[in-house]
């Protein structure tokens, strides 16, 4: 005699599956297939349109604009498996506007006695604006790190335009944690949010613009009358030498005979030239 679903009668066969005394119909109707929560927090930042996992900020592009695939990630970590059920997971997720509030229909698959089982659950989905660390320094104009650009011998109003030009035209994501950018009489100062993102960026100038790191320090800013705060000092030099240019190496002044792109010819006050390849350059300079 086959076995038959003790809610519904309907007999198990080919179509019919039967787990325990219930159809799959029954089992999944009268019975949760995971334990998921009935309300989540979705912390989207209203100015760059980030999104909060966890402790972490990620960028909207990191989920393809879509806040389904966000909300999966934040379920995944949420729902929890039920005794008898196995490989849990989250199939589907669709979002749904319902007087003025948002929820999401989350299918969810699992395995029981190697039936495949399915249930959708109803998520409301609390939305939190808040804006997110960047945005958030990039509004009060507070920073980490300052990188000093500064030329030798010094830097030209072409070379800064063309630099200048450079960090403005980075990819949103890192502008972002751009949070000034000022020029003065030595160069530009550019300050950003984020110390590893400072040494990304300083690495990036100087291999663009033929330079080298001349030295890193910490200084204290002070903030209010009664505190300081540390900020990472990232000193750049970007070779900008020209013909007939006057530069000192080795405490010596030299007259620039010439300059292409590997490296330069000089000549000492007593008419004695020099090569001297930039790789070199850089060597001599950061032994000041």
């Amino acid at each position: 005699m086959p076995r038959f679903c003790t809610r519904c009668g309907r007999e198990e066969d080919e179509n019919t599956k039967i787990i325990g005394y219930l159809c799959v119909d029954c089992f999944v109707r009268e019975r949760d297939i995971a334990l998921v929560p009935r309300r989540i927090d979705l912390v989207i930042c209203p100015n760059c349109g980030s999104i909060k996992i966890s402790d972490s900020w990620l960028p909207r592009e990191d989920f393809k604009n879509e806040l389904e695939v966000s909300i999966s990630i934040i379920l995944s970590s949420k729902i929890r498996s039920v005794e008898d059920v196995d490989d849990v997971e989250i199939k589907d997720v669709v979002l749904k506007d319902r007087d003025h509030k948002l929820f999401a229909e989350v299918r969810i698959g699992g395995r029981v006695s190697s039936i495949d089982i399915y249930k959708t659950y109803i998520v409301e989905i609390n939305l939190i604006k808040r804006l997110c660390p960047v945005c958030t320094a990039q509004k009060t104009k507070s920073y980490e790190a300052v990188i000093q650009i500064r030329g030798y011998p010094k830097l030209s109003q072409k070379r800064i335009r063309e630099i200048k030009r450079y960090v403005e035209d980075l990819p949103e994501t890192l502008r972002n944690f751009i949070s000034d950018i000022e020029e003065n009489r030595w160069g530009i100062d550019i300050k950003i949010i984020s110390k590893n993102m400072a040494f990304s960026l300083a690495n990036a100038i100087t291999k663009r613009y033929r330079g080298f790191i001349a030295g890193v320090t910490d200084e204290d800013v002070r903030i209010s009358a009664s505190g300081k705060v540390s900020k990472k000092i990232i000193s750049l030099r970007i070779f900008d030498i020209k013909r007939n240019d006057i530069i000192e190496i080795r405490g010596s002044k030299y007259l620039v005979d010439n300059v292409d792109d590997q490296e330069i010819v000089i000549r000492d006050g007593g008419g004695n030239r020099e090569v001297i390849s930039f790789e070199e350059l850089i060597k001599l300079l950061k032994r000041k």
